[in-house]
Formats: C-alpha cells, sequence, structure tokens
C-alpha cells in the first residue's frame, strides 16, 4: 500500500499522451456485382475532402474500366479492397483488380495501394516511405 502515494505522484508528473483516434470510414455498398465502392472518410475537414475526392475518382475509374470490359457476356471484372492502415497520420487501403476481359490470352490480377496523409489529404507514393 505505501507504493499507492509514489505511483500518484508518477501519474500527476507525467501525464498520458493520449494517442489520435483512428480516421472513422464510411462503407457503401458495392457498386454493381462483384465492384466494392471504396470507403469514405467521416469527417468533413479539407484533408478529408481531398482524400474522398480522390477516392470518387479512383472509384469512376474502376466503373468505366467494368463497364468496357464487360461489353462480352464472356468477361468478368471485380474490384475489391482491403483498409490496411486507419489512421492516426495515414490511410492505407490494399486495392485488387482481378478481371478477363473476352479476346484477352488469360484473366489478370492487379493489386496496388492508396496511401493518403490525413493531415493534408495528399496522395503519399508508398515507396518514398
Amino acid at each position: 500500500m505505501h507504493h499507492l502515494p509514489a505511483l500518484a505522484l508518477i501519474l500527476l508528473t507525467h501525464p498520458a499522451v493520449a494517442t489520435p483516434a483512428p480516421a472513422d470510414l464510411i462503407y457503401a455498398p458495392p457498386m454493381a456485382p462483384g465492384i466494392a465502392a471504396l470507403p469514405h472518410l467521416a469527417s468533413s475537414d479539407a484533408a478529408a475532402e481531398n482524400i474522398n475526392a480522390a477516392l470518387a475518382a479512383i472509384e469512376a475509374n474502376k466503373i468505366n474500366r467494368a463497364r468496357d470490359c464487360l461489353v462480352s457476356p464472356r468477361s468478368d471484372y471485380r474490384f475489391s479492397f482491403e483498409v490496411t492502415l486507419q489512421g492516426p497520420e495515414f490511410l492505407s487501403i490494399l486495392t485488387t483488380d482481378d478481371f478477363y476481359c473476352d479476346g484477352a490470352a488469360h484473366g489478370s490480377m492487379f493489386n496496388s495501394v492508396l496511401l493518403f496523409d490525413l493531415t493534408t489529404g495528399a496522395a503519399v507514393d508508398p515507396l518514398s516511405l
């Protein structure tokens, strides 16, 4: 019991450092069958608006690519993602495009990383870190 005053003194002189909360994300249903909608940031500050605009542009690109690929009934296009880092400094999303467009020799699959600075809203090149 004699350790309690020492513990209280430590806690009072060394305040806990608050860990920033992770970025709150909003998840939407798929944009089309097999084509996921990317999550968007729930906040409305300038950085979040920049990131959400970039995510919306990527979604539009995926819809256009799927539309171009799926003109033939023997084609398939899938888009999925996984949030790999959700703050406090960065948002990282691993995306996967998996498709076969009629006339191609074989299907293809591509992974890419979307990395954003949550304080500025800027896209970050993962290799630059």
